[in-house]
């Protein structure tokens, strides 16, 4: 057996933006702010950001005027966010909270969770949970806007990969493998950074990322009140198709 891991995104927090330079956030948000901007009073809106991270996605939003709730079960994660705001001289509300728990002061215009943080709950009664929750905090008509690293997706990169990544403060061992008997995307991180100090910290941590069909995701919306308007491919206004990698759900609040 491996050594214990971390809980994720803990010893990875401080170097998460560093790994993440290329992805790209500006077409997302970009993407989403035209979804919102289709609700009455845009940009005058509260959004939540559910799985904000280090808030490169709700950072995003709150330049662009919303009134921006970030979410996060990492607290490690959620201080980075914290330290960026402030050097940005932009306002957010951090909390941290299980998604399956959420509970905001007052119900948001739109909840968005980005860059497959949903494929982290591992059960389809997790996923209802979590869709029942995001219902109970939006106002009715509100917008949900959701992806999700697809089934086929998952097994692609699941593979018996290894990267090893080394950047100026940190060394990284990457492990891709593909549980079939979980459904799931297993990456195992082996690593170090390096601290103020000078030392090392050495970490490992488990990240799990599960399949959900998107035919079950539909279902579990609908009773979920969630009404879905749609599932395109990407951050595009092109249906979803069997090959799609990362789908993408736009849902919004039942009125009743």
């Amino acid at each position: 057996m491996g050594a214990l891991a971390d809980k994720p995104y803990t010893a990875l927090a401080e170097v998460y933006d560093r790994l993440m330079e290329d992805v790209p956030y500006d077409e997302w948000v970009a993407h989403v702010d035209g979804l919102l901007r289709e609700l009455p009073g845009a940009p005058d809106l509260t959004v939540c950001d559910l799985g904000c991270g280090t808030g490169n996605i709700a950072l995003r939003l709150a330049s662009l005027g919303y009134g921006v709730v970030g979410v996060d079960g990492s607290s490690a994660m959620l201080a980075q966010a914290a330290r960026k705001a402030i050097a940005a001289k932009l306002w957010l509300n951090l909390m941290e909270q299980d998604f399956r728990q959420l509970n905001l002061l007052a119900p948001v215009d739109a909840v968005v969770s980005l860059y497959d943080s949903l494929n982290y709950l591992p059960t389809q009664a997790d996923l209802a949970t979590t869709f029942r929750a995001v219902a109970a905090n939006l106002k009715p008509g509100g917008l949900f806007v959701f992806d999700l690293n697809s089934p086929v997706r998952l097994r692609d990169i699941g593979g018996r990969t290894v990267f090893l990544i080394e950047k100026e403060g940190f060394a990284l061992r990457w492990q891709n493998r593909y549980l079939p008997h979980r459904a799931c995307w297993q990456a195992t991180l082996t690593g170090s950074v390096r601290e103020a100090g000078g030392s090392l910290r050495r970490f490992r941590e488990v990240h799990r990322e599960y399949a959900h069909e998107p035919g079950t995701v539909g279902d579990l919306l609908a009773v979920s009140r969630l009404e879905l308007a749609g599932m395109f491919d990407g951050f595009s206004r092109r249906p979803a198709t069997a090959e799609t990698g990362r789908l993408v759900f736009v849902a919004h609040r039942m009125l009743s």
